[in-house]
């Protein structure tokens, strides 16, 4: 190193574009928590399959639907076809519904927020209620 150089100090975190934070579990993003535990991704994985059987399900009633000879059966392959697309759609809505959970409109997020601090939140809003002595006896 010269003696000219200047020591650029290090920005935090992982460099742009960098995942590697979501595979540990809850993270707050903007108004809402991702939730990222093995648990909820195992009902995704679930949940993932059904939407995909639906998906084939659609193409299979199209590829039936160009055999059709009568109008009749092209309004009923039409009408199959629109149901199966609402269940999809209502299938996608629930699956985005699964990784995120809104945030208490009283919070403040900010980009150092964490979890810990939305803990933190929620002790503060329940400590009029319960006493909760006990517990922070025990955490330390």
């Amino acid at each position: 190193m010269t003696e000219n150089s200047e020591i650029v100090p290090r920005r935090r975190g992982g460099q742009p574009g960098n995942l590697n934070h979501l595979k540990h579990g809850l993270y707050i993003e903007s108004r809402s928590i991702r939730n990222t535990t093995a648990i909820e991704r195992a009902q995704m994985t679930d949940l993932i399959q059904i939407i995909t059987r639906t998906k084939d399900f659609i193409n299979r009633l199209y590829e039936e639907g160009l055999k059709c000879k009568t109008i009749a059966e092209y309004n009923l392959t039409m009408h199959n076809i629109s149901s199966a697309a609402i269940a999809l759609t209502r299938l996608i809505s629930i699956h985005s519904q699964f990784q995120n959970t809104s945030l208490p409109s009283d919070f403040i997020v900010t980009k150092k927020t964490t979890v810990l601090n939305l803990v933190e939140h929620y002790k503060n809003r329940i400590s009029s209620v319960i006493d909760l002595s006990d517990l922070e006896g025990g955490e330390k």
